[in-house]
């Protein structure tokens, strides 16, 4: 440690700002340590400790991750351990999952290179491929990949012919027209395929061209399951588990044993990774991810790179806060941290939704007063309106829907559309658990096109439900059958 690193620690080890603070401790870091702290023979004291404390049946899916790394890094030499073989069975269902979460995803990779696309793999994903030996330490039960903005639509038009489907519930129509202004959508296919489809990998509120550009001129080839592949450079792999994952309250911590491997294997420019960090409004999270990976698992980070970072801007006190608080492990947080916590991601997620000016704001309904009739509720499609007498050009629509709502908190998700564009979202947001049939209203604008014949609104679920969904998420998210009570759709006054 430098001098000026030391004086910057012990002077902040009690503020709220520092870098520490945010750090995992406990169980959390013991598992940490083990995983990937250097010294092997300290990380099998540090995890012979942990087993002394804690009962593998007893922890989350986060600690089970962590198990994995721990095992893979020592294997037979835990044998002695009454939890061997526990540990063994534990990291052969993870790996087990995970290969058939990505043998299921293998298939749209191959279709992609087929048709001219240039897939590149994002976390796990790409250090299974950057590392194909040391998989078993991985779990990846989702794929993240990248295709740049020009081929972005295009993956998802692949995606959805073959039969994957949008998390969010929303339907094809709805997806293509927003897909410029879309980070990533997540897809479900097959039994376990699961894959996160990014066109900007470093956030796009807002964009950062330069990033991007670099990111895919410094691809490196690899190879996954087979299929060639792309993955980041070292320091691009580095930047994003930080930009990623940092303010995500370790809900995972795999990414900080990402973080280790790519560090040990010596090929960082760090001088580029600074660089990246500030550019992504990541300094703070940078700050808290590679001290602790430095002081804590003894990582080669160089002190003079924690130096440039305590002299980045990084937006002034309320970012610097914000950002702590959110990468605080949730495992440590009390009353007021949890609190204080929420807020402050929220304004970062609205400070977002601003800057996001090409966001299309869904319309919200309102509930009316009246004896909704729930009779032939059995359609989620349902036409609304012939529109041989409207000319193309914006026009105001007031539309009554009836349905019955379950006993449950949920939203309702309704889509107006034409028979080849998305129109419009139209949403409501139910509080209380009491059910029963309403009456919603909707009223907005939509800019129809030449040739738009008639006009359909389309019920979607909150999200994708797979086949055998139990009959509680089918009523919180299931899509809901309607029918129209009334419509009204007339050219705005000019």
């Amino acid at each position: 440690m430098t001098q000026n690193t030391g004086k910057t620690i012990k002077r902040n080890r009690k503020d709220i700002l520092s870098a520490e603070w945010a750090w995992p401790t406990g169980s959390l870091d013991q598992l940490l340590r083990a995983a990937c702290q250097a010294d092997d023979a300290t990380a099998m004291a540090d995890f012979i400790l942990w087993l002394g404390l804690n009962d593998i049946d007893e922890m989350q899916f986060r600690d089970h991750r962590l198990l994995a790394a721990v095992a893979q890094r020592f294997g037979k030499r835990l044998g002695d351990c009454p939890e061997y073989p526990r540990l063994v069975g534990l990291q052969r269902q993870m790996w087990t999952r995970s290969r058939m979460a990505i043998a299921d995803c293998t298939g749209l990779l191959s279709a992609m290179h087929a048709a001219g696309m240039t897939p590149m793999l994002l976390k796990g994903a790409a250090r299974i491929a950057a590392h194909p030996n040391n998989q078993k330490a991985r779990v990846a039960h989702d794929v993240d990949i990248l295709l740049p903005p020009t081929q972005f639509r295009d993956g998802m038009i692949q995606l959805l012919d073959s039969d994957w489907h949008a998390s969010s519930g929303a339907s094809r129509l709805r997806l293509l027209a927003e897909a410029e202004n879309l980070r990533a959508m997540n897809f479900f296919g097959g039994r376990f395929g699961d894959i996160d489809l990014h066109q900007w990998a470093y956030g796009d509120a807002p964009v950062h061209p330069e990033l991007e550009a670099d990111l895919i001129a410094g691809a490196e080839p690899a190879v996954l399951m087979g299929v060639q592949v792309t993955i980041p450079s070292p320091t691009d792999r580095l930047a994003l588990a930080i930009c990623h994952s940092g303010r995500d309250a370790h809900a995972h911590s795999d990414w900080i044993v990402d973080c280790a491997q790519i560090i040990s294997d010596g090929r960082v420019d760090w001088s580029r990774l600074v660089l990246i960090l500030t550019v992504a409004n990541a300094v703070t999270t940078g700050r808290i991810a590679l001290g602790y990976l430095r002081f804590r698992l003894d990582a080669p980070v160089p002190d003079a790179v924690l130096v440039k970072l305590d002299k980045s801007p990084d937006g002034g006190v309320l970012f610097r806060l914000s950002d702590t608080l959110e990468a605080k492990p949730r495992s440590e947080w009390g009353l007021v941290t949890r609190i204080v916590r929420g807020i402050a991601k929220q304004l970062r997620l609205a400070r977002q939704r601003r800057n996001h000016t090409a966001l299309v704001r869904p319309i919200r309904g309102t509930r009316m007063r009246g004896t909704p009739a729930v009779e032939n509720l059995v359609a989620t499609d349902v036409f609304v309106a012939n529109l041989p007498d409207i000319c193309a050009g914006p026009c105001q629509f007031d539309i009554v829907v009836s349905l019955e709502l379950p006993n449950c908190p949920r939203r309702v998700e309704l889509e107006l559309n034409s028979k080849t564009r998305h129109l419009t979202t139209l949403k409501y947001q139910k509080f209380s658990r009491r059910g029963g049939p309403v009456l919603l209203r909707f009223h907005g604008e939509v800019n129809l096109s030449e040739g738009t014949e008639s006009i359909w609104i389309s019920s979607r679920p909150g999200r994708f439900l797979r086949p055998g969904t139990k009959a509680r998420e089918q009523a919180r998210y299931g899509a809901l059958p309607l029918r129209i009570a009334s419509e009204k759709i007339t050219p705005k006054p000019n």
